[in-house]
């Protein structure tokens, strides 16, 4: 294969996607984490602690006292604002603190259980608008295709609603084209690529691929599916996507979602992010596609 200064995507053959097993699961169970041991030399300055985790333990005492019940059941729980924060865990580290206070105060005469739940959505039912944009969703679900060998099923928790909500009504949030784009059309079989463009490095990692690619072949469409985001924040890539095996009509469809910057978003008012779709034209086994900055691209390539 002779290089050149664009970007190459090469397609091969692959393996099938594992799409989402709905039948129900034997169920697991749930095995409580042992608790630390307690130092006796705190029992009795316990009985006197004015710090505020002592006094709400004082009160479910009183109130075990008088229901006559020997276990003292504590819940928590957090939903999302946003990326966890310092928040998320103080919801379960403060519960975390009146139960220890409650168990010097007893002694651990008394059983006690913890119970924490996780939401995946604020109070409105939806995901909030500072969670990771659409690029770095996409590559997550490039990810698991890349994968799906080893992949049997995958979650996004915090990426699980798909729209937005405001006074002014309900509407499409920037993840939901990602998920429509992949869930429509990214089924069948997972396909190899071999990617040669421009790379990066962070402080972690080195010589990390500008474009990040999965393909499938699906075969009720009859078609290459070709997913392909373009991570460079300013500049458009201009890529030969080679085609190593089969034929096809010359015709295909790019359905690209992008902004006018990375942090773009929609409202009930003004769509910023959305799918543009248009037609690509090709001779042969070979497609020149430019892929615009901070955009993600589904191509599908129809098979002869």
């Amino acid at each position: 294969m002779i290089f050149s200064e664009h970007a190459i995507v090469s397609i091969f053959s692959g393996f099938p996607v594992r799409t989402r097993d709905t039948r129900p699961k034997a169920s697991i169970p749930v095995t409580a984490a042992p608790l630390p041991p307690l130092d006796p030399a705190f029992f009795d300055a316990a009985q006197t602690a004015k710090a505020w985790p002592f006094e709400e333990a004082r009160k479910i005492v009183a109130r075990l006292k008088k229901t006559g019940k020997n276990e003292a059941l504590f819940e928590t729980g957090y939903g999302p604002s946003g990326l966890p924060h310092i928040g998320t865990f103080g919801e379960v580290a403060r519960t975390t603190m009146v139960r220890h206070a409650f168990r010097v105060l007893t002694e651990d005469r008394i059983k006690t259980r913890l119970i924490a739940f996780s939401d995946d959505m604020d109070g409105l039912r939806k995901v909030p608008d500072n969670v990771p944009n659409k690029e770095m969703l996409a590559q997550h679900l490039n990810s698991f295709i890349r994968n799906a060998d080893i992949v049997k099923m995958a979650n996004l928790t915090f990426l699980t609603g798909l729209t937005g909500s405001s006074s002014d009504g309900v509407y499409k949030n920037t993840l939901f084209y990602p998920f429509y784009l992949y869930s429509r059309n990214c089924l069948g079989t997972s396909l190899d690529v071999f990617v040669n463009c421009e790379k990066y490095n962070t402080e972690l990692f080195k010589d990390i691929p500008y474009l990040d690619v999965s393909a499938a072949l699906n075969d009720s469409k009859r078609a290459v599916v070709l997913n392909v985001i373009n991570k460079n924040e300013t500049k458009a890539i201009v890529t030969d996507i080679v085609l190593q095996a089969g034929e096809y009509t010359g015709n295909a469809k790019a359905h690209e979602i992008n902004g006018e910057s990375v942090n773009s978003t929609n409202t009930a008012e003004k769509e910023d992010v959305k799918i543009v779709t248009k037609d690509v034209r090709f001779k042969g086994n070979t497609i020149r596609y430019t892929f615009p900055a901070h955009s993600l691209t589904q191509i599908e390539i129809p098979v002869k």
